[in-house]
């Protein structure tokens, strides 16, 4: 809630082994891991988000759909993508780390729907992992954004990553508003940084994929970006 009005943003992201109607997903696990900490690459001011890693020995798929929703009345939805549904990209074989993390600009309630795991992994021939509770926050965290962006980038060369050349031009949507979007390259190990702003509300989104194939970093990047494609 936000200036006494209530907007929903409906990020939905998802990972998809190959299937055939025949069988069952074979060759994909995914871990719940906070993988963030683990490198040293945690998002300063976060509210909260998804991490997970991804082993995939076949090709998948990703699905991506957004849509920003005025709960106030004529209650009205808004697709970030000139009205598709959804995106759907392939995935290569490979191993990627994943994360969405959200950043608040300003004093605001927010409610979210938080995602408990019931196990610490999957294998895809169960979705039924995570128990849904409905939690309201009073952020209180007001991080200037560009201060954040400019101070994480830093931290991360400081880390050994050296800039490398983006291979797309980020685009503006009905949604999101590209804020910053890096592509970082440290030995064999590649790191995609998306900073974007969620338009109508005081919030930024924050993609991470982090990999040793930039092949594989670049399709979860392309999958499950907010201001591309």
């Amino acid at each position: 809630m936000t200036n006494g009005s209530e907007i929903t943003l409906k990020d939905w992201f998802a990972v998809y082994p190959h299937m055939n109607h025949t069988s069952r997903p074979e060759g994909w696990n995914a871990y719940i891991i906070y993988w963030p900490e683990k490198f040293n690459l945690t998002v300063p001011c976060s509210m909260g988000g998804f991490t997970m890693a991804l082993v995939g020995r076949e090709s998948g798929k990703s699905f991506y759909q957004a849509a920003l929703i005025n709960e106030t009345f004529p209650k009205h939805e808004t697709e970030c993508w000139d009205g598709r549904k959804g995106r759907w990209l392939k995935l290569p074989p490979g191993k990627a780390y994943f994360a969405v993390q959200f950043i608040p600009t300003a004093n605001a309630t927010w409610r979210f729907t938080v995602l408990t795991p019931t196990k610490t992994w999957t294998d895809f021939k169960d979705y039924h992992i995570f128990i849904e509770t409905p939690v309201e926050l009073n952020a209180t965290c007001t991080c200037p954004v560009e201060t954040l962006i400019e101070r994480f980038g830093a931290s991360i060369k400081a880390r050994g990553f050296e800039e490398t050349e983006l291979w797309a031009t980020p685009e503006e949507n009905g949604c999101f508003k590209p804020l910053s979007v890096k592509f970082y390259r440290k030995d064999d190990r590649y790191l995609y940084v998306e900073f974007a702003q969620v338009k109508g509300l005081d919030l930024v989104r924050v993609l991470m994929v982090l990999g040793e194939e930039k092949e594989v970093v670049k399709a979860y990047a392309e999958g499950f970006t907010a201001v591309g494609g």
